[in-house]
């Protein structure tokens, strides 16, 4: 018969990142509170009933050595007379039962850790893991890349149902916070109850790669609770009354607490989900968070919907609205994503001087000086020196073509078209309409994550490069040209008939260029933006067939105005003025300056229209300069600020300075044209 101290308790309490045992500390203290008035059966309880129910695995030493210190002085303060050890081990949670930690401070350790290990495993193997909690470690570049721990994702590599491999090939599964929680739900599902309560990256509420995940735990669990934080600096979440939304950590990424509840032979077939938000300043969220109880917190029946299962709410009456409407991606016959160069120190400059320079010294230079001038002293999967090397010099007879690079810029290359020469992936299919000249191509993402709104599509007469609208990752940017050209140098619309059929039913007889326009101004619109942005997060927009002729042609006009401004084309770019304040200086007065940094100041507070100068170096400013016009994003990116930011240390020519004047111009008259589409 066995002691009872070697009984194992029901509730089984495991942290498997434990750190500093900052969670098992709180659990020690919570449940000491229900000792008030009996404090004389403290100890006794810690030792028979407390302890041994009590775990954590931690990877670190120093944080596993600082986890023991911090849970016994905590068990002293609080009474506790024993010395029994307590149940935090050094190892790997995402590691098999019995692997020894092989990063040894000293070899004369390596007996004590394989003991360390053994009293581990049988945590892992015995004992009924009943509750798992903590704030896992999140990296998306996982460091625990061994096929034991990629193996406890392979689950959620699955479309919701199970029977099919997801389709996506780039995705964020291999996350470390996704390989925790995957651990936790095989415990939990082991024991057949428990609870699991993790802080982790909210990314998987609603990245739509993560619908399997979803799925999954939504078929293991009987009730998930899903309190988003939000706080995420890389997509400018905002508070919902427009005010600063801060992270609860000193991290960019924003994060979320899950509790996923499985009730004992229960024979539910998808859970019940709930979720709230809580937005505001970090102090705020904390005084917020600790002050919540679960019981009366004001959760949210989330309705999910198959694919994607999100753990949010979303209009769905939306979204049968929005299934409706005509997918840009297959609209246009041809399409790809921009090319990809894998070395834009040399395949992408400013001038066409400077890049027939960086050829000749490709092509002449021996390979050591090469690497040196150009300090790249490694090459990567498609990019190899003697490739491009090779391909440069097979390529005399070629000129140097422009290239859209970023929103309103133009740089230059040395286009091939051969792949893993030069370019990493030149996407010639697309590109060599493009290159062709006299085209016009719309460039958009298959989704956005910047930003709480949707402003990821532009327009190219140029070859383009993939974050061309953005260079976030997951924001990758498509060209879809107007026409393909045949080798004969005729063209064709690279348009959907059936599509463009059925608009035409609504609009009469189009051109390819008015369809082009219809779409530009759907896409630009602010309610259509708003209305739609949780389905344009996740997959290639959509546009709504035209409702009548007359709608249909306004917008088709105003498309026109925004395509004309954006390829800086427009005869209100090209008629432009700008005029400097009293008392500031013209910056062509003082030659081709020399651009050092730039920020917006002295903003007008007795105009129409909110106005700064935006200064460049001493003494020399953009005066003027619309505050709309700055603060102005498409994609990932404000081009009024990332133009300039781009040519720090570089000289301004005057060709420089109207081009950038045309950019501000540009930029307001989108923002006056956006209000005007909304208006029809």
């Amino acid at each position: 018969m066995k002691k009872v101290t070697e009984q194992i308790h029901k509730v089984q309490i495991l942290d498997p990142a434990v750190g500093t045992g900052t969670f098992l500390n709180e659990v020690i203290h919570e449940i000491h509170k229900s000792f008030a008035g009996q404090e004389g059966q403290w100890s006794a309880y810690a030792k028979e009933s407390l302890l041994p129910r009590l775990h954590g695995f931690e990877l670190m030493m120093a944080s596993y050595t600082m986890a023991h210190l911090k849970l016994g002085v905590t068990l002293k303060e609080l009474g506790y007379e024993g010395d029994d050890r307590i149940s935090v081990w050094l190892t790997n949670s995402l590691e098999e039962a019995g692997d020894t930690i092989q990063r040894l401070p000293l070899p004369g350790l390596m007996g004590g850790l394989t003991e360390e290990s053994r009293l581990a495993s049988k945590v892992k193997l015995e004992m009924p893991i009943m509750v798992v909690l903590g704030n896992p470690p999140y990296s998306g570049v996982s460091s625990n890349n061994t096929e034991i721990a990629n193996s406890l994702v392979y689950k959620y590599k699955i479309e919701p149902g199970g029977k099919k491999k997801l389709q996506e090939r780039k995705q964020w599964l291999n996350d470390d916070y996704v390989k925790f929680i995957s651990f936790a739900e095989d415990q939990i599902q082991k024991n057949g109850e428990g609870v699991v309560a993790f802080v982790t990256n909210h990314g998987y509420i609603d990245n739509p790669t993560f619908r399997g995940m979803r799925w999954h735990l939504l078929k293991t669990f009987d009730e998930i609770y899903v309190l988003d934080l939000h706080g995420n600096a890389k997509k400018k979440e905002r508070a919902l009354d427009g005010g600063k939304d801060e992270n609860v950590f000193d991290i960019m990424q924003g994060v979320s607490i899950i509790f996923a509840i499985k009730k004992h032979d229960s024979n539910i077939n998808l859970a019940t989900l709930y979720h709230a938000d809580l937005y505001g300043k970090r102090k705020d969220k904390n005084e917020e968070l600790d002050n919540l109880d679960f019981e009366t917190m004001e959760w949210k029946k989330v309705d999910y919907q198959e694919p994607y299962y999100f753990f949010v709410k979303k209009d769905y009456k939306a979204h049968e609205e929005y299934k409706g409407f005509f997918n840009v991606h297959s609209f246009f016959n041809v399409d790809s994503v921009g090319f990809i160069s894998a070395n834009d120190g040399l395949n992408i400059s400013f001038t066409e001087k400077e890049q027939a320079q960086k050829i000749k010294d490709l092509t002449g230079f021996d390979e050591i000086t090469w690497r040196i001038k150009y300090s790249r002293s490694k090459d990567s999967r498609d990019w190899q020196y003697l490739f491009a090397q090779k391909d440069a010099a097979n390529s005399k007879d070629l000129a140097i073509s422009q290239v859209s690079y970023r929103p309103f810029d133009t740089r230059y290359t040395l286009y091939t078209g051969n792949s893993r020469g030069l370019y990493s992936s030149p996407q010639p299919k697309v590109m060599k309409h493009l290159e062709a000249g006299g085209n016009v191509g719309l460039a958009f993402c298959k989704q956005f994550k910047t930003g709480n709104t949707f402003q990821h599509c532009f327009i190219t007469n140029k070859i383009m490069e993939s974050s061309f609208v953005s260079n976030k990752t997951g924001e990758i940017t498509y060209s879809a040209p107007l026409y393909l050209y045949h080798e004969d140098g005729t063209k064709i619309p690279n348009l959907d008939k059936e599509i463009w059929s059925k608009i035409d039913d609504v609009a009469g007889e189009t051109k390819p260029e008015d369809i082009l326009d219809y779409i530009y101004a759907v896409l630009h619109s602010p309610k259509y933006r708003e209305k739609y942005k949780e389905f344009l997060k996740i997959d290639f927009p959509r546009v709504p067939y035209p409702e009548n002729k007359d709608k249909f042609w306004k917008l088709v006009k105003l498309g026109h105005e925004l395509r004309g401004l954006h390829l800086l084309e427009s005869s209100k770019v090209n008629d432009f003025m700008t005029t400097f304040p009293e008392g500031g200086s013209n910056i062509a007065e003082k030659g081709y300056p020399k651009f050092i940094s730039a920020g917006i100041r002295k903003m007008g507070s007795n105009t129409p229209v909110e106005t700064g100068n935006v200064f460049i170096g001493e003494g020399q400013y953009f005066g003027n300069v619309p505050k709309i016009a700055w603060e102005f994003y498409i994609g990932g990116y404000q081009p009024a600020q990332k133009w300039l930011k781009d040519r720090r240390e570089r000289e301004l020519s005057n060709e420089d300075i109207d081009h950038y004047q045309k950019i501000i111009v540009s930029l307001s008259e989108t923002d006056r044209i956006m209000k005007e589409i909304d208006e029809i």
